[in-house]
């Protein structure tokens, strides 16, 4: 790097020789802050008002820094703003070296009276972030307006619900879905929380990068929920009576069996199932009447995938007025 480069660096005239490129490079940060352009600008032209109000520059000063940015934001719009990798060490430094070249260092010069790049980092952050986190949400917004809608569309759909890895109780398509909705939902609170609070208050250290591939994220997710074929017809087929043993201890609960003892009496029917080499549904009356004298012949009933989930209809459950409920809720706090 040349000396007369040197110069131009904020902290240029502090060296009597030129900065090693290396040292340039570590230092660098416009490869990821120039995202932040805009915001920098934004930030800049605020600065420059508060300055003239303060007798600090002239009103016409303030016109001249006002046009000057205007043509910078220009040009990182259209992709040709020109890059000195020579000198433009962060996006702070490489808006005002443009802007000294358009307006003239005298004017532009004056624009960091009385700041710091720490000011401006903090200030451009907050900018940055409070654009992004506003995108972010009416993209969680549209991911969980796609999520209530495929649900609804395919509220008939039943499926086996997993615990530990393994097939447990029978579930609709709609209400596995609508739990993925749910921790967007409160994804989406604390994202309008922060701007709300945070934002407006505190700088927040958000990478760039990692907003960016949030952002990827949902519009990937929404389109894969929207364009989304469910097979009802293969999902039921991965039913197995096997997964009705909860329902038979809800049974026994029902006829006054303290819950702690019915899922060992649920076992036992399990067991003898696989003794005989049948499903839970096709052990006899006799059989289960060994196990438990409480099982009546109305145990059949409970071997039937439908009534399983409509019986769970306390709230956030599998009956279909719960997974209404669920959607109606979702597309309410959207409206």
């Amino acid at each position: 790097m040349s000396e007369s480069t040197a110069k131009t660096l904020l902290w240029g005239g502090r060296f009597t020789e030129a900065i090693d490129d290396l040292m340039f490079k570590f230092n660098e940060s416009l490869t990821f802050d120039k995202a932040m352009c805009k915001a920098d600008i934004q930030g800049s032209i605020t600065y420059a008002r508060g300055l003239q109000k303060l007798n600090l520059i002239t009103e016409d000063e303030l016109n001249q820094i006002i046009s000057g940015f205007e043509k910078v934001e220009k040009e990182w719009d259209q992709g040709t703003f020109p890059i000195d990798p020579k000198a433009d060490a962060d996006i702070h430094t490489a808006n005002e070296r443009r802007l000294s070249e358009l307006i003239g260092a005298q004017v532009a010069g004056k624009l960091h009276t009385g700041r710091s790049r720490n000011d401006q980092v903090a200030t451009d952050m907050r900018l940055w972030a409070r654009e992004q986190l506003a995108e972010l949400a009416v993209l969680l917004k549209t991911l969980l307006r796609v999520s209530a809608a495929k649900a609804k569309d395919n509220l008939p759909v039943l499926m086996p619900g997993y615990t530990h890895l393994q097939r447990a109780q029978p579930v609709r398509f709609s209400h596995w879905l609508l739990g993925h909705a749910t921790f967007l939902i409160g994804d989406l609170q604390r994202l309008e929380g922060i701007q709300g609070r945070g934002v407006a208050s505190c700088p927040l250290g958000v990478a760039v990068y990692c907003v960016k591939t949030v952002s990827h994220c949902l519009t990937i997710t929404s389109g894969v929920v929207s364009s989304l074929k469910v097979h009802g017809d293969k999902m039921k087929a991965a039913l197995t009576a096997d997964m009705l043993a909860t329902d038979v201890a809800d049974y026994l609960v029902l006829k006054g069996v303290p819950f702690r003892q019915t899922h060992h009496i649920a076992g036992a029917v399990v067991r003898k199932a696989e003794e005989l080499g049948v499903s839970i549904a096709e052990v006899g009356l006799e059989d289960l009447k060994q196990i438990s004298p409480l099982f009546e012949a109305d145990i059949a009933q409970v071997f039937d995938f439908e009534k399983s989930v409509e019986r769970r209809s306390a709230q956030g459950g599998t009956s279909r007025s719960s997974v209404l409920a669920q959607t109606d809720a979702i597309e309410k706090m959207l409206s």
